[in-house]
């Protein structure tokens, strides 16, 4: 097969062009079949996906960003693709063939190559996990690399959990804890890295003589996150599960009559990960909470017209349409939230119940965010809400007016990766997380 370089589809930037000149002498270490498919992903996302986060790691730490072209090779080089030794021959064949192919950089145009293969999820994974770490180590190497050259700077890491499906417990765990830069996580791992996984790091600058609260607490907060989730993933049976969950959140009752058991542990793990966020938003949690199932033919969802609503909010109260959330009904559930998602009615990442009930928690911290920053969020719904751009994220947060699209935008902070938020959900989060 005859060498091609990539098409940078005429890129004209300075840190393109830089590549583009270390590209040619690279080359040859493209010609192994590994590399090329490592070469054509790079060529088609990550490595633009590595340069994005390097600058936004520079505007997180307040640093000027210059290119480092032999920075950016070495990731290229070293970090290789361990998950393409998991390809059988006939896949790594038509890969093969598929080669000097033109693709535009989307995933799309990448996946167009393999309608060959029978394998499809396959190389997604192999697509995003890929995208996700040229993203987290584009942080990462570009604030290293500025603590080199200024080793008076005392940069902090906090891990935010992307909510993604099937989540690690450790990862979950990590959710909100801070450590220096060149510290690991207490659950051992420097960054969050992983197939599928969607965590990220952000980074910060310590003003001098601050300290920051979650850097005193992050190992003892961990053996008890830890020691917690453990019992309710091991819970084998509703009962098992409130207790689990009493144990630590005495004032919310988990009242899961009918509720299918591995959905309400999902549900019962995100309701603790907002709740450990309430301090940082500034909400006082609620003295008391109930959360339980009624049959959709109660009198509870009786105002409701055409379909009937997953869950509803009252105070004091969130109520589960038990017509989806039995264990019956969760195929159906499941397949409902994929199509919502799917025609742009729910934004992206709503197709899994977790979402659900971060939207109504975030009913509840509307109704209890100060008027300041309430009147802050309001302009800029009311703004997107003039222009396509909200009805294009999501046609419900258009349609279902301010505390509906605010409820869609603060679920999507958690189940959103950053990268893929609209700049208007990005703003908000700064505006509920201010000072944190």
């Amino acid at each position: 097969m005859a060498k091609q370089k990539p098409d940078w589809h005429n890129y004209v930037t300075p840190e393109q062009k830089a590549i583009e000149e270390l590209w040619e002498r690279n080359a040859g270490e493209a010609t192994k079949l590994n590399k090329s498919i490592w070469r054509t992903v790079w060529d088609q996302g990550a490595a633009e996906t590595y340069i994005k986060s390097q600058k936004s790691a520079a505007n997180m730490i307040k640093q000027p960003y210059t290119v480092n072209p032999k920075q950016v090779m070495d990731y290229y080089n070293k970090h290789g693709l361990e998950l393409v030794k998991t390809l059988t021959e006939t896949d790594k064949n038509t890969f093969k063939k598929a080669l000097g192919a033109y693709f535009d950089a989307d995933y799309k145009s990448f996946h167009s190559a393999f309608g060959g293969m029978t394998d499809d999820y396959k190389f997604k994974r192999i697509w995003d996990t890929e995208r996700h770490n040229a993203l987290t180590h584009g942080y990462d190497d570009f604030v290293g690399s500025q603590i080199k050259k200024n080793k008076s700077l005392r940069i902090i890491k906090t891990w935010h959990h992307s909510g993604n499906k099937n989540p690690r417990p450790h990862h979950i765990a990590m959710h909100g804890i801070s450590v220096m830069y060149d510290e690991d996580f207490p659950n051992g791992e420097n960054l969050p890295e992983g197939v599928n996984c969607g965590c990220w790091v952000e980074y910060r600058e310590l003003a001098s003589g601050e300290t920051d609260p979650n850097l005193e607490s992050a190992s003892t907060d961990y053996d008890y996150e830890a020691g917690f989730l453990d019992r309710i993933n091991n819970a084998n049976n509703v009962d098992n599960l409130q207790r689990a969950w009493t144990a630590k959140h005495p004032d919310i009752i988990l009242d899961y009559e009918n509720v299918d058991l591995e959905v309400g542990k999902k549900l019962a793990v995100e309701i603790d990960r907002v709740y450990k966020d309430l301090p940082k938003i500034g909400v006082k949690p609620d003295r008391r909470l109930i959360i339980s199932s009624l049959p959709s033919t109660d009198k509870e969802f009786a105002y409701w017209t055409g379909s009937k609503p997953y869950m509803v909010t009252y105070p004091e109260h969130i109520v589960l349409n038990r017509g989806f959330f039995e264990t019956k009904s969760i195929p159906n559930l499941l397949t409902t939230l994929r199509r919502d998602e799917n025609t742009g009615f729910h934004p992206f990442g709503s197709s899994k119940p977790e979402f659900l009930i971060s939207h109504e928690l975030g009913h509840r911290i509307w109704y209890n965010i100060d008027n300041i920053r309430k009147s802050e969020i309001v302009n800029i719904i009311d703004k997107v809400s003039k222009s396509v751009e909200l009805e294009d994220w999501g046609e419900y947060a258009k349609v279902g007016g301010t505390s509906e699209a605010f409820a869609e935008i603060f679920a999507s902070i958690y189940h959103q990766n950053a990268q893929d938020q609209p700049s208007f959900v990005k703003d908000i989060a700064l505006i509920l997380f201010r000072g944190r």
